[in-house]
């Protein structure tokens, strides 16, 4: 995660194991506004360009996540900032970690841990104010374009929390079908999910072609505007998101130099830290801790930890807590471990049950949950087919919208 003041003049990473930084990356900038005179209320308020690409982890240049990513835009972007190189999610799975950065909750405090249920049909978030809205009311424009929640239209966008969605298109095209599956290990598969998702490919869609980069475009155009109030533009990549089918062309990275911090943060922090930086009234109820000390002095003492859950109904209860030194998990069934996470990097050898770091586990695992909502269901049936991901979106001719 990344979070980027600059002078711009607008015209969990195992899947076997809890770890949150697979589910999403989150690269945050903020801009002076332009010189245009905005109401009282939001004169000298920085414009934020929020930017979510699914499942890239830590696969940049400049965490050096994977040897063959290269990353020179994100990387530049890095060498403006502070990079937190141990930001987590809330959950590592798409729903539960987008609900809980959006909302500022817990999926232990909504009881949203899987894919199948929409946040706002709970009766006790239907009017959750989220942070498009929070800085609506106090006086932004917030826009929004490709995946930020779970989907990228209808519902599960939250359409009503924006004021314009320029983009409900993601990803790129499939391939022929005579070309999926290729690798000839689908029925090796037990899980149906993966055995669907499991697959790669190159497609002669050019990358201009993709929704991804119209997405990306959009913001783009966006930036370049003039604009009479601040805004808070959301953009939201879906690669590399499996399956990865993508166009064959790729650019050429370069090293990132920006200030680095090292203490692990939650990705629930991003609203709290995003009102103070923005100077907005604080906001009671969000249980995630501004950032923005942080932000001045990476490295400042941060004595919280992260905590990941991952507790969907058929796993139970399952929490992470990850310090700078330790890497804490208890699961549903009572079973523990404990890896020393600057000793052991790999996290091969488990301390759980090693009597020497007795006291540190009973200290890590304070951290957890005090309370975990009962997981929501809902009408998980009828909303299979609203959160799959191929259902038609839309493009909005950004142009048009912005005459409006």
């Amino acid at each position: 995660m990344k979070l980027i003041p600059t002078e711009f003049e607008p015209t969990m990473r195992r899947s076997t194991r809890l770890a949150g930084l697979s589910a999403i990356a989150l690269f945050v900038a903020f801009f002076l506004s332009n010189e245009r005179a905005y109401a009282d209320v939001t004169i000298g308020r920085p414009n934020v360009l929020f930017i979510a690409v699914d499942d890239l982890n830590d696969w940049v240049g400049c965490l050096g996540g994977h040897a063959q990513a290269k990353t020179p835009n994100i990387d530049g972007l890095a060498k403006k900032g502070v990079l937190f190189e141990q930001a987590y999610c809330a959950a590592p799975l798409c729903h539960p970690s987008r609900t809980a950065i959006m909302t500022g909750l817990r999926p232990s405090t909504t009881g949203i841990y899987g894919n199948l249920n929409w946040y706002r049909d709970l009766p006790k978030l239907k009017d959750w104010v989220t942070i498009p809205q929070y800085f609506r009311k106090h006086g932004y424009t917030a826009w929004t374009g490709g995946k930020i929640y779970h989907q990228a239209h209808g519902k599960w966008s939250d359409p009503e929390a924006w004021d314009r969605q320029y983009s409900t298109k993601t990803g790129t095209v499939f391939p022929p079908d005579g070309d999926r599956y290729r690798h000839g290990m689908r029925d090796a598969f037990t899980n149906r999910i993966l055995a669907r998702l499991m697959d790669w490919s190159p497609i002669e869609q050019s990358t201009e072609e993709t929704a991804d980069w119209k997405t990306a475009e959009g913001a783009a155009i966006f930036l370049k505007r003039q604009h009479d109030k601040p805004f808070f533009l959301a953009c939201g990549i879906y690669r590399p998101h499996l399956q990865w089918y993508a166009p064959g062309k790729l650019p050429s990275g370069a090293p990132a130099n920006g200030q680095t911090c090292k203490n692990p943060v939650s990705l629930v922090d991003l609203y709290p830290t995003l009102i103070e930086l923005c100077g907005l009234p604080r906001r009671s109820g969000l249980e995630g801790r501004s950032l923005v000390p942080l932000v001045n002095n990476p490295n400042a003492n941060w004595p919280w930890p992260a905590i990941i859950t991952h507790s969907p109904r058929w796993h139970g209860t399952n929490h992470a807590i990850r310090t700078r030194e330790f890497h804490y998990i208890h699961y549903s069934d009572g079973k523990e471990e404990l890896y020393d996470a600057q000793a052991d990097r790999h996290q091969w050898k488990n301390l759980a049950d090693d009597a020497g770091f007795a006291v540190v586990k009973a200290n890590l695992k304070k951290w957890r949950p005090k309370t975990n909502a009962e997981h929501f269901r809902g009408n998980a049936a009828g909303n299979r087919s609203e959160a799959g991901e191929k259902r038609p979106g839309k493009y909005v001719d950004i142009n048009k919208e912005l005459s409006r």
